[in-house]
């Protein structure tokens, strides 16, 4: 009754006071079947609570009935048997459940509690669950591991609710949780302290709890204090898990910046390969080791992580090499690192002869991992299924600078429509009078993945685009995009993006008056502009129709009229252009907009890189012209428009660069000062 109240101090209180009178009378006189009846209803119970997510509480709850009941099964020498017969662990392993199960203070955070108060009830609920860790371990109920278990399972609890926090407060712009990085870490680390050396303090697996609950935030701050906390481990010689160094490594690889994370990198994997090595089995009387399921999963993992680390670097090849032994480890992969792989296959530069080849005609990369991705029992959407079309994209830009495109452009379309239902719409296999398989004649699944349809695709019509663009063949991409109604595709801003992009940043200025006239149509036809298309009329702007003052003009003109900001980096560039021309004044106007356009959680949170200013047209002629179109296509990867659009690769670009601190180093950088 007490604990239905909320009274949780008084109801623990008033359970230890009872619990050995609860003994005295049943010592002899319960029957074992009664005893055991006791302990399935309270185990029952408590498995109730955790299972429907109830408050934490209420899980308290049944856990004090679990004790009583537990403690009538011990009192009456039934060797405190649970319905299994798994000796005392189930209620040590229950109650870890509990710590880790979810909090009542997540309303708390929701409420907007102040970092005090949220820290305050954390730490009494946490006494709480400690008193009834010490009655168990009192009365005999759980086994000496217990106490390892239970703290990383506290600590887990923790990382839970920051977790269910930053999901809970992600849609409301209201700042930061109150729970930050630091005070959760404050928390975990109150726990470990108040463990003596001797049960469990500092072990590998308390060191990995803590190591998972800074990576969890995904953010660079709390993984550098996670690097401290590795060092200061090793420094005490506590064993680190190979998997400790795996996880730093896929955290940093989420969230640092290019400069600092190769050597990070490269150093987090190389001492999880010597963890690896110092775990290795002894061999058998006949000289060959077994590898143990441990010993072959550390493997696995370091395998993946090396995957992720080589895509998160671009070096492509090297990932689709490192995820070949992936799978001839036996271990699986998830569809963000096959996404992964994709993208730095796309961004990878060939430099071998085999990898120019794999660049040239990348069919068989693209059916080998759709086979894996069917053995992992991924289906193919629509980002997947435009991510492989890049690397046709890719392939169409190399055979357009080596010569013509159009075998390229034909095993592109031949692929493409194998993985999609192209409907009435054919390309250049229009006008070849052989080509005359229909959608039904191809079936419905490809290399065993259902087949999209472009209706229900958008973001693989964008890429098909963006191929034929690459190609030179604009008649074709024109003639998709008119076609798109037919095809049951409402026309959006994604549509239009890449044929924005093109007149307005990549070709000379004669047409960059196209990419006005595609975005009057896309007023006239009500299609809402995306932060791409502001972008590329911006860039538009600052190269050919005026110059500086104009284009940031035109970024408050369209903000004004759609409320739709351009990308971080093309804001960075405006600021870069004005203070490298020494115009301080519109300098200063690029940051008063940036001042009125982002919210202070914006400018404290968003990403941004150096963007390389547009080339000016050149004067030489149209074949110097054609030239410097084809080195931008394939250089100029970090202009808005450009990339594929389904995010920047993680950790990609600086923090916090519309922060006031980086826009006052930005103009120091320049020598000039903002006031």
């Amino acid at each position: 009754g007490l604990a239905r109240a909320g009274r949780l101090e008084a109801a623990a209180a008033e359970f230890r006071r009872l619990l050995p009178l609860a003994l005295q009378p049943l010592h002899g006189t319960s029957s074992s079947s009664s005893s055991r009846g006791g302990a399935g209803m309270g185990r029952r119970a408590l498995a109730e609570a955790l299972r429907t997510r109830a408050p934490l509480q209420s899980a308290r709850l049944a856990l004090l009935s679990a004790c009583n009941n537990a403690a009538s099964n011990a009192a009456s020498n039934e060797a405190t048997a649970s319905p299994g017969g798994e000796g005392p662990r189930w209620l040590g392993q229950l109650l870890c459940e509990v710590a880790r199960a979810a909090s009542p203070l997540l309303p708390l955070l929701r409420l907007r509690g102040s970092e005090k108060t949220v820290l305050e009830a954390l730490r009494t609920q946490d006494d709480l669950l400690r008193a009834l860790a010490n009655d168990l371990q009192r009365l005999a109920l759980c086994d000496p591991s217990f106490e390892e278990e239970f703290l990383v399972a506290r600590i887990q609890g923790v990382a839970g609710l920051c977790e269910q926090a930053a999901l809970s407060l992600a849609s409301a712009d209201t700042g930061p949780s109150p729970l930050g990085w630091e005070a959760a870490l404050r928390t975990a680390l109150r726990a470990v302290d108040a463990v003596p050396d001797s049960e469990g303090r500092w072990s590998p697996s308390v060191l990995h709890a803590l190591l998972s609950l800074l990576s969890g935030f995904g953010e660079a701050p709390p993984l550098r204090r996670a690097l401290q906390l590795l060092a200061r481990a090793e420094q005490e010689a506590v064993r680190v898990l190979p998997a400790s160094y795996c996880l730093l490594a896929d955290t940093a690889a989420a969230c640092l910046p290019d400069r600092e994370l190769t050597p990070l990198l490269q150093d987090l994997l190389d001492r999880a390969q010597a963890a690896l090595v110092r775990r290795d089995p002894e061999g058998d009387e006949e000289g060959q080791r077994p590898l143990e399921a441990a010993f072959v999963q550390g493997h696995i993992q370091l395998a993946r992580s090396r995957t992720l680390a080589l895509a998160r670097q671009a070096q492509g090849f090297q990932a689709l090499q490192q995820l070949h032994h992936l799978r001839s480890l036996g271990g699986g992969a998830d569809r963000r690192l096959y996404e992964q792989v994709l993208l730095a296959l796309y961004r990878a530069r060939p430099q071998s002869e085999q990898e120019w080849r794999l660049a040239k005609d990348p069919t068989a990369v693209a059916d080998w991992l759709l086979r894996e991705m069917l053995r992992d029992g991924l289906q193919l959407d629509q980002r997947g299924a435009a991510l492989l079309q890049a690397l046709f994209t890719k392939a169409c830009q190399i055979a357009r600078r080596q010569g013509s495109p159009t075998g390229a452009l034909r095993d592109m379309e031949e692929f493409a429509s194998g993985l999609c239902m192209w409907g009435s719409w054919r390309g250049s296999a229009a006008d070849d009078e052989d080509d005359d398989a229909s959608d039904e004649d191809q079936g419905t699944h490809y290399l065993g993945h259902r087949r999209l349809r472009l209706a229900d695709s958008p973001l693989v019509v964008r890429e098909l685009l963006r191929t034929y663009l690459v190609a030179g063949r604009d008649d074709l991409a024109h003639g998709l995009l008119r076609a798109s109604p037919q095809l049951g595709l409402q026309p959006t801003a994604a549509l239009y993006e890449p044929l924005v992009f093109k007149y307005a940043a990549l070709l000379p200025k004669a047409q960059g008056q196209l990419a006005e006239e595609l975005y009057l149509q896309m007023v006239n036809k009500g299609v809402l502009v995306s932060d791409a298309v502001v972008s590329s009329l911006v860039l538009n702007q600052l190269r050919w129709a005026g110059g500086l003052q104009e284009a940031v003009d035109r970024m408050q003109d369209l903000f004004n009229q759609h409320r739709v900001r351009p990308t971080v980096n093309t804001v960075l560039l405006l600021l870069d252009a004005a203070l490298q021309a020494g115009d301080v004044f519109e300098a200063r106007r690029v940051v008063g907009l940036v001042r009125d356009l982002y919210s202070p959680l914006e400018r404290a949170t968003l990403k941004g890189m150096r963007l390389v200013l547009p080339a000016k047209e050149r004067e030489e002629g149209e074949e110097d012209e054609e030239r410097e179109e084809q080195r931008s296509i394939l250089s100029r990867d970090t202009l808005p428009g450009h990339r594929i659009h389904l995010g920047q690769p993680p950790g990609e670009g600086e923090p916090a660069v519309l922060s006031e601190s980086a826009l006052n180093k930005r103009f120091v950088d320049y020598g000039l000062t903002l006031r």
